[in-house]
Order: C-alpha cells, then structure tokens, then sequence
C-alpha cells in the first residue's frame, strides 16, 4: 500500500480513502469535501498544502459517509446535506422517536443513519446550483441508494466530475440492486 493518503483524480481533485470515499477540492490553501468519512481526512489535508476546510458536502445520510461530522465542525467547515435527508443529519433523535418500533415497509433506508444529530449549515436542494471553493455544483437527485441521495455535477481541471456517493460504488457498479 502507498504512503501516499491522496490519489488524485485531477489537479484539484483527490480522492482519500475512509469508511467511505471522500472527495478534496482544493482551491488554493482551502479544499471542499464531498462525504466525509470518520474525519481522518483533516490531519492529512496538509500533504496537499490545504490549510482549512470551507464545507462539506454529503450525498447521503448513512453512518459511514458522515460519522465524523463533529470534527469538520470542530475545524470550522459549513455542512451541507441533501435537502429530502435533513432530518436524518439535524434532528436524527425526533426522527427516530416518532419511527414505529414495527416494520412499516414504507422503504425508508433509515437505520444506518448518523447517532447524533449535526449542525447544518443548509441543504443541496434538487436540482440546484450552488457554488463551493469557487466551483458551481449542480445537485441532481439519484434516489436508490437511500431515498434522498443526491450525485453533485461539476467542471474542475476542465474536467466533467459527477460525485455520486454510494450509489455507484465502483467502475460502473451500482451498491445495491433492491435499494433501486
């Protein structure tokens, strides 16, 4: 294995490998995020001269993508989440006192979700644009992963980026047939 933490996608764009996999923008000294994993990320930031996190941008609400949420606003980043998932990252407690305790098959992928609510800074609200570190991300919504699972379209480095969280998890794999 590489000591290298970062494989980069493009100049700007670097890909760190956590529970999840978590996106670096860099513009200059600062970086965006797209998902955010335990929050290792921030300790290595630094090897890509990246001095602070502005935001982070979550596609989808499950335990593996966000667990580390309270370290990125410990650094002083704004969280940004799906706006049909909000209160499954800010009012995660509510959400699960008013879930009934039997199996009500209405398909709600809601039980790998954050412990702990986290402070939102606001919501990528469906088709979108909204603009990070200087890049304007179009928010398009690919429910089948969770319900409220959005992909986050951009040009960087000249490049087309479509950040899609775990709804493609490899080259051209999709995570999970019955969750589409």
């Amino acid at each position: 294995m590489s000591d290298q933490p970062f494989q980069p996608v493009t100049d700007n764009i670097f890909l760190f490998r956590d529970t999840c996999n978590v996106y670096v923008i860099r513009t200059g000294d600062s970086a965006v995020l797209i998902d955010f994993g335990c929050g290792d990320v921030l300790s290595k930031l630094p090897l890509l001269g990246i001095q602070r996190v502005t935001d982070v941008l979550m596609t989808h609400h499950h335990h593996d993508q966000g667990q580390g949420l309270a370290c990125a606003l410990a650094a002083g980043a704004c969280v940004w989440v799906p706006a049909t998932e909000y209160d499954l990252f800010a009012r995660i407690d509510a959400h699960r006192q008013a879930r009934a305790i039997y199996n009500s098959y209405d398909v709600r992928q809601d039980r790998f979700s954050l412990l702990t609510s986290v402070a939102v800074s606001g919501t990528l609200d469906d088709y979108a644009t909204r603009s990070f570190g200087g890049h304007p991300f179009y928010i398009l919504p690919t429910p089948g992963h969770t319900l409220g699972s959005i992909s986050l379209l951009a040009h960087i480095d000249g490049k087309a980026v479509a950040f899609t969280g775990d709804l493609i998890a490899g080259p051209g794999k999709i995570w999970s047939l019955a969750a589409t």
